[in-house]
């Protein structure tokens, strides 16, 4: 069964341009499965890979992340604060986006709503600016698909992203499909 709630999908590091590191030498420690095992609950319910089934592959996926984006903010965050800064213990309770927009009237219901509609509600809840990203399904329909929140350097608090509506031509759907 799909989650009740957005999860997350990744947590990268950026340069003040706003381009993106990737595979950044390191010489912290890797992310071992000792260190995945000990957030396990927490990783499968805040952080799952949507298209894996066993806990292996979700396994192989948050090694991943480590390898790919992780290893660019080492020296602030080593590997096991990598896992605790992107799961929701630090990220999701703090804010809750589902119901953030539920109580703006925004619902998963199959329906459209502006961009600017969604983007402005994050912001007065969250008091910081955010970027929503939309996909598009086979058929041509525009919908919301990711949140991004930004972080300071050291990701201890949310600072402001750009405001932006990534690929989001027209109103996106919020679709019903995947929550209640």
């Amino acid at each position: 069964m799909l989650p009740q709630y957005f999860t997350i999908k990744a947590f990268w590091a950026e340069l003040s341009d706003g381009s993106r590191l990737e595979n950044c030498e390191t010489q912290s420690p890797s992310l071992t499965e000792a260190m995945i095992s000990r957030h396990r609950d927490d990783m499968l319910d805040y952080w799952p890979d949507l298209s894996k089934i066993t806990y292996q592959d979700n396994v192989k996926t948050w090694k991943d992340q480590w390898k790919r984006y992780g290893t660019c903010a080492a020296d602030i965050l080593p590997a096991e604060d990598y896992i605790t800064n992107t799961i929701a213990v630090r990220l999701h309770q703090r804010r809750n986006l589902f119901n953030i927009l539920r109580d703006s009237g925004i619902v998963p219901n199959g329906k459209k709503y502006s961009s600017a509609k969604i983007l402005s509600a994050l912001h007065r809840y969250t008091e910081t600016n955010v970027n929503i990203v939309c996909g598009m399904d086979d058929v041509g329909n525009v919908y919301l698909s990711e949140i991004h929140q930004c972080l300071d350097r050291n990701a201890n608090k949310f600072v402001d992203c750009e405001n932006k509506a990534i690929n989001c031509f027209g109103d996106p759907i919020f679709p019903s499909h995947s929550f209640k």
